[in-house]
C-alpha cells in the first residue's frame, strides 16, 4: 500500500470499528466450589473425571482426590505402602464400565471401585517401556494408549497389548 494513504487507511478503519456496536453477551458465571482449598493434595488440578457412582475424581501434582458432593478424600502418594496410591503425579483419568478407574502418572494404574485397590500395569512395546501421554476407553472396555512410540490398545481383560 502506498504511505501517503497508509494514515487515511488506518484512520477509517478505526473510525469504522469504533461505530461498530460489539454485542458480546455476557452471562454470568456459574459455579460451584468444590470442597476447600486446603482439602486438595494440591493446589492445581491436572485432570478431572467423574465415574459412574457420580464421584468427581481429581488428578494433581501431589495425588489423587475424590469429590463426593459433600467432602473429599484424599489419595496421596505412598511410594512404600503396596496398597497406597502409587503416583505422585496424575495426569490423566478415565474410565470403563467394569467399575475401574484408569490413571497416568508415572505409568498406567489402574484404580478398583470396588475393592478399592491401585494396580501399576507396566507395558512394555519391542521390549522398551511406553511413555504414555494419553489414555481413554472406548465402549467395548479397550483403552487406547498414545505415547511418543505411537497409538496402542490395551486388552485389560487379557493383559495385552496391540
Amino acid at each position: 500500500m502506498n504511505c501517503k494513504y497508509a494514515g487515511s487507511f488506518a484512520f477509517l478503519l478505526i473510525f469504522i470499528i469504533s461505530q461498530t456496536p460489539l454485542n458480546a453477551q455476557q452471562a454470568p458465571a456459574i459455579y460451584q466450589q468444590i470442597g476447600k482449598l486446603e482439602d486438595y493434595s494440591f493446589i492445581q488440578c491436572n485432570t478431572i473425571y467423574q465415574d459412574s457412582r457420580q464421584l468427581l475424581w481429581i488428578g494433581t501434582y501431589q495425588g489423587l482426590d475424590c469429590w463426593d458432593g459433600s467432602r473429599m478424600k484424599s489419595y496421596p502418594f505412598t511410594p512404600f505402602d503396596p496398597q497406597g496410591q502409587p503416583s505422585s503425579a496424575i495426569v490423566y483419568i478415565t474410565g470403563d464400565e467394569q467399575d475401574k478407574l484408569w490413571m497416568l502418572g508415572e505409568s498406567l494404574i489402574k484404580y478398583d471401585l470396588v475393592t478399592e485397590e491401585f494396580t501399576v500395569i507396566p507395558l512394555f512395546y519391542d521390549e522398551y517401556e511406553l511413555h504414555l501421554n494419553h489414555i481413554k476407553c472406548d465402549p467395548e472396555g479397550k483403552l487406547w494408549l498414545g505415547s511418543s512410540q505411537g497409538m496402542f490398545r490395551y486388552y485389560p481383560d487379557q493383559d495385552s497389548l496391540l
